[in-house]
């Protein structure tokens, strides 16, 4: 279905972007991609949309709304996220540590091994670094390292 379809406050996640060149790269430098979670915050009768990505509010005409469809149910085959991409106030579930064995080495010792929830505390105003609670402690990470840490929903 098309978001312009979307109910006022419901979530739906991107099922496809029909937008091409740089409007697509755009938006997909913004978290606006396939899976994706969206959530249309109001819609105005001039075809102007608010909708809600991440943690980011996007102003959208109805040209560029028309042309991304979506759907109701999250998609199974969702691409991995790092825990730099994760939402503030969201809790999730440590997958795996990529990068460099002494990063590696470093945050299994803080704590982060694979099947451990952390929540995103808070994040500096231009994002790095992290301040995540982990094991019944606060936790702060450069979004370097954040990035190395592979997550999926918990």
């Amino acid at each position: 279905m098309q978001l312009t379809e979307a109910v006022i406050g419901q979530k739906y996640y991107v099922s496809e972007l029909l937008l091409t060149g740089s409007s697509e790269r755009h938006l997909a430098n913004l978290g606006l991609v396939a899976g994706a979670p969206i959530r249309v915050i109001s819609k105005k009768k001039s075809g102007d949309y608010i909708v809600k990505v991440k943690d980011s509010r996007l102003a959208m005409d109805d040209r560029v709304v028309n042309q991304i469809r979506i759907t109701s149910e999250e998609r199974q085959n969702q691409v991995p996220q790092t825990l730099a991409e994760i939402s503030v106030g969201d809790s999730v579930v440590v997958d795996k540590i990529v990068g460099p064995k002494e990063v590696k080495r470093r945050l299994m010792d803080m704590g982060l091994t694979a099947g451990t929830p952390v929540v995103i505390r808070k994040v500096a105003p231009l994002g790095d670094p992290l301040e995540l609670s982990v094991r019944g402690y606060e936790l702060t990470l450069r979004k370097t390292e954040a990035e190395t840490i592979m997550v999926k929903e918990g």
